[in-house]
């Protein structure tokens, strides 16, 4: 069965967690980012409130998905 909705903006979701990682609130995070507050929520509900376990774009080979879009 085919996944409905949007695709997942990878990018977008590792500067939400970056920003988290400064230490701003996930409210401030989604309007810097121009997202929907239920969506950053989604996102740390996801993975329990804790950052994913995927490496940054440019240290990893292209070859192969990470983590997050493997799910």
């Amino acid at each position: 069965m085919a996944r409905r909705g949007r695709k997942r903006r990878l990018e977008l979701e590792a500067e939400h967690w970056r920003l988290l990682a400064a230490g701003v609130g996930t409210v401030d995070a989604c309007k810097q980012l121009g997202i929907g507050r239920k969506t950053g929520y989604r996102w740390r509900a996801e993975n329990g409130g804790l950052q994913p376990d995927y490496l940054p774009e440019g240290s990893r080979s292209g070859r192969y998905l990470s983590l997050l879009e493997r799910r």
